[in-house]
């Protein structure tokens, strides 16, 4: 599970340590973190009272964690336990936004280069093809033959 490692790194635990915590072996919590395995449901809430988050955010059903309720540490803004785990949240957060806006924009230039290539193979000139998507004739002819090619 994607969460369950980045949870795992955050905080500062290895798949062996995550593992004694839970009472199974390292290559357990390995296959969990790639997928191979799912999480029973008593996996799960252990997990989500270990990491403080909800079952949501943990199964990527939200990408809001859950608020730090610890009741043996202080919830306020002043206390640095607090403080980090709420940087821990909005990094998660924000990691999973950036890495979201990077997929958008590998979909769409690959949309592109497929458009390039059509409309190359339709007759459109390198020349046209230049002033439309501002390619340099080197890339375009590289989108063309790596499409060509497949």
């Amino acid at each position: 599970m994607h969460r369950m490692k980045k949870l795992r790194i955050l905080n500062n635990m290895s798949q062996a340590e995550l593992a004694k915590k839970l009472g199974m072996q390292p290559a357990a919590i390995s296959k969990y973190e790639t997928g191979r395995s799912s999480l029973s449901e008593a996996i799960v809430a252990e997990l989500c009272t270990l990491f403080n988050v909800s079952s949501d955010y943990l199964l990527g059903y939200t990408d809001m964690p859950s608020t730090f309720s610890n009741p043996n540490i202080s919830d306020s803004p002043n206390n640095i336990n607090y403080l980090i785990k709420a940087s821990n949240e909005t990094f998660l957060l924000l990691e999973q936004q950036h890495n979201s806006l990077i997929n958008i924009i590998h979909e769409q230039d690959e949309e592109k280069k497929q458009m390039i290539t059509r409309l190359y193979n339709s007759g459109t000139t390198l020349k046209e093809l230049l002033q439309a998507t501002g390619y340099t004739a080197e890339q375009i002819k590289t989108i063309v033959n790596k499409s060509t090619r497949l």
